[in-house]
């Protein structure tokens, strides 16, 4: 990986502006790799948090279903426990 600080003045007036040119080219390159990493992050994070909201509407869906079976299987156990 390249550290790119800054381009120092000298360089446009020693007539080296082929150093300046690889320069940016080398900061655009960087850009462009931490921008398709910043993309790929925001994907994953994106399909997170959308498996956690369907597991969250699952969740709200079954309760009540689950709640309900409880509730009889408690009424069956009361009544074998009367007779």
């Amino acid at each position: 990986m390249q550290k790119i600080y800054g381009i120092h003045p000298e360089l446009f007036v020693d007539g080296q502006m082929d150093v300046v040119v690889k320069l940016r080219q080398l900061a655009f390159q960087e850009s462009e790799h931490a921008a398709n990493v910043n993309k790929a992050a925001r994907a994953a994070q994106e399909a997170f948090d959308k498996v956690i909201n369907e597991i969250g509407k699952q969740y709200d869906d079954l309760k009540p279903k689950w709640e309900a079976l409880q509730t009889q299987a408690d009424q069956t156990e009361t009544k074998e426990e009367s007779k």
